[in-house]
């Protein structure tokens, strides 16, 4: 019985789909794209495949913009996989209307891309892609609603991008800056209402859908990749992204990491692996076309200087320690690649042996499957969670060329902490100027930039500014005397030619931008602290030979060629 009627069901939809398209309009049965009819071959033609299913749609621009060629790329598995596709274009003039008109159709065609240039410039438009495979599997998809360029939510959106330009440097900060932008900005609407980019863009609130599409919209505007992902999460259906950062595809789930109606805050779900996100995600990734994700070197929390751990062990001796330093706030994440760790009998475990100082009141905390957070009342009450614990400027150091400008990146525990009122303080202002989190190259040299928030948080990144310079020891000079190069700050390479005998103590003790120092063979004698306070340098040597012997017992890096000068 359930089966004839959920065929006449399917057979009455089709009926409907097919009247829509001789009226050249379509109807928008939900607001999210997805399957809107499904025909399998018999089984007996299509034997035992899987059924035929859309993976993801991409499109390489933002949004639509009249006279600018769009490229739609549809990604499918299943059936027999020999498909052809048939790419319909529609628009209505405003999002109130139910049912948008036909503009253009690729007609059968067997490459899964199309190329489509929009010819106006208003409105909103909407995809459809017809999917067969040559056992007779049929399949209906339609896209998300595509803003066109002229939409507010388009305008904010550039606007937006133009602002983050200006903030940030890097894919990473880029992607963080939209993240915190949209957390801060808006909520999740429970009222059911707005599903498209304008929610969060210009309404301050907005489903899954909103979050995602608009993050999507603003990472592309800034030349970032990012993919629409949808499928479940805590029971219902969810829809977040994948974003590509120097080649690795990361998970981000930014209604995820803006719980209730503002507060709390966080990033436990900024660029997240596969591993992660499944725990408590689910999607179509095992027909294996989709991006996969695998490496946590962008996880916030992982750069942040949040405590990491892997046993339970380690859990009590972090949270020792932060009683015993009578930290505030405490936050633990599960580090190892696989399995999990019970963070309540872990809390517990460490609760039940702590030795707590005389003014320690109480705690709290929160798990999940990933993290421990835990807040400290030593008698002032619970943490301004505003304020951050501590900070890390990320990376830790960079390399500059001279005149290079760039902003740094603050990254703080908790999270969401206010980290707009920090100052900022260059141990060298001739070497690298500061303003505000933009540094500026201005000369050779090595420099710390600190950046302190009123609460006390202080983080410190080291500078490198190249200055290219390369020094050439011939081989008529014996001995490179006592602290000859000590102290000089350009000096990045240096070249020893074969014939050289001795290198004298402290011959280039802090010279800090030195990275490269070749050393022959004939170098039998190295002094005591030849190369004290060059902290990133590696000498190149051959294996066995004395320099090779200096540096194992030194605990200098090293690098073992054939052929040293």
């Amino acid at each position: 019985m359930k089966k004839t009627v959920f065929a006449a069901a399917l057979m009455l939809f089709a009926l409907l789909f097919a009247f829509a398209l001789c009226e050249e309009e379509i109807y928008i049965p939900t607001a999210e794209g997805g399957v809107i009819y499904r025909e399998m071959a018999t089984y007996r033609t299509r034997a035992l495949i899987e059924e035929l299913d859309v993976a993801y749609l991409d499109m390489d621009t933002p949004y639509m913009t009249k006279g600018v060629q769009t490229k739609f790329t549809v990604h499918a598995s299943g059936g027999d996989g020999r498909y052809t596709y048939t790419f319909t274009i529609w628009w209505r003039e405003k999002q109130e209307q139910e049912y948008l008109s036909y503009i253009a159709s690729s007609g059968e065609t067997r490459s899964n891309s199309w190329l489509y240039t929009p010819t106006r410039d208003k409105g909103q438009y909407m995809l459809t892609i017809s999917i067969k495979d040559s056992a007779g599997s049929v399949i209906e998809w339609q896209s998300k609603v595509l803003e066109s360029s002229t939409h507010a939510c388009v305008l904010k959106a550039r606007s937006l991008a133009e602002e983050c330009k200006r903030n940030a440097t890097s894919d990473y900060a880029r992607a963080l800056w939209f993240h915190d932008w949209l957390i801060m900005n808006a909520n999740y609407d429970y009222t059911y209402t707005y599903y498209y980019p304008d929610g969060v863009l210009l309404h301050g609130t907005g489903v899954c859908q909103s979050y995602a599409l608009a993050y999507e919209m603003l990472l592309k505007l800034v030349g970032i990749e990012c993919l629409y992902v949808t499928g479940t999460a805590g029971g219902g259906a969810h829809g977040w992204n994948l974003v590509k950062i120097d080649g690795e595809w990361y998970h981000v789930d930014c209604t995820w990491d803006d719980p209730g109606t503002g507060g709390e805050e966080h990033h436990g779900y900024f660029c997240v692996p596969d591993a992660v996100m499944e725990k408590d995600h689910a999607w179509k990734h095992e027909a294996q076309i989709m991006p996969e994700s695998t490496g946590k070197d962008y996880m916030y929390v992982m750069r942040s200087g949040a405590d990491t751990c892997q046993t339970q062990e380690d859990v009590i001796r972090i949270l020792n320690k932060a009683v015993e330093n009578k930290t505030v706030y405490s936050e633990i994440w599960y580090a190892a690649d696989e399995g999990s760790l019970d963070f309540r009998a872990a809390f517990n475990a460490w609760h039940a042996q702590a030795k707590f100082p005389k003014d320690y009141v109480t705690c709290r905390y929160w798990v999940d499957d990933e993290s421990l957070k835990v807040d400290f009342d030593y008698g002032n009450g619970w943490p301004d969670k505003s304020i951050p614990v501590s900070m890390v400027i990320d990376p830790s150091d960079v390399d500059m060329e001279m005149s290079e400008s760039m902003r740094l990146l603050v990254l703080s525990v908790p999270s969401a902490a206010d980290k707009t009122n920090l100052t900022w303080v260059s141990s060298d202002p001739s070497v690298v100027s500061v303003d505000d989190g933009l540094v500026k190259a201005v000369n050779p040299g090595v420099c710390v930039v600190s950046a302190s928030h009123p609460g006390g948080a202080k983080a410190e990144i080291v500078l490198y500014v190249h200055s290219h310079n390369f020094l050439s020891v011939p081989s008529f000079v014996k001995t490179i005397e006592e602290e000859a190069f000590s102290g000089c700050e350009i000096l990045e390479s240096v070249v020893i030619d074969e014939g050289v005998c001795e290198i004298g103590d402290y011959a280039f003790k802090n010279c800090e931008l030195l990275m490269t120092v070749s050393i022959p063979d004939s170098v039998t004698n190295i002094g005591n602290g030849a190369f004290d306070g060059c902290e990133r340098v590696v000498i190149e040597c051959s294996e066995g030979s004395h320099a090779h012997l200096y540096a194992v017992s030194e605990g200098i890096s090293y690098s073992l060629v054939s052929n040293v000068p």
